[in-house]
């Protein structure tokens, strides 16, 4: 998995990118929230910077995953805390914990890998959450 600097641009478009795939695929309401909340232009990205950020994501997935499960790929708790781990600034992390709630909300079902990322972004951003 390539990392990005902490707190950059592309390391919180990653964080979206999994709140997005982490069910396991792309869902329509997701994508088009994401689109026209003006989500990837408040990151600071282009919508090509956005989609190139996204499908280095999954090329990672596919090269760093060894767990599958019913033909889906399976985040280990380690990618996880290490694509969180690469955002530091409180206000950052309360955004971004904001988006990935309107992200999981989007198609008005919430799938137990989806709470399982915002459960682990909670406990490991928490002491952020408080301010």
């Amino acid at each position: 998995m390539r990392s990005y600097p902490d707190d950059s641009t592309e390391a919180v478009a990653r964080v979206v990118s999994l709140a997005m795939l982490v069910d396991g695929g792309l869902d329509p309401a997701e994508t088009a929230l994401v689109a026209r909340s003006g989500m990837i232009e408040q990151l600071g990205l282009s919508p090509d910077g956005f989609d190139r950020v996204v499908q280095d994501f999954c090329h990672d997935l596919l090269q760093c995953s060894a767990h599958w499960s019913a033909g889906r790929l399976s985040l280990s708790p380690e990618v996880v805390e290490q694509l969180l781990g690469e955002i530091h600034q409180p206000a950052q992390r309360v955004r971004l914990l904001r988006t990935m709630l309107e992200i999981v909300a989007a198609d008005g079902r919430v799938t137990q890998a989806e709470a399982a990322l915002l459960s682990h972004a909670m406990r490991r951003w928490g002491d952020d959450l408080e301010h």
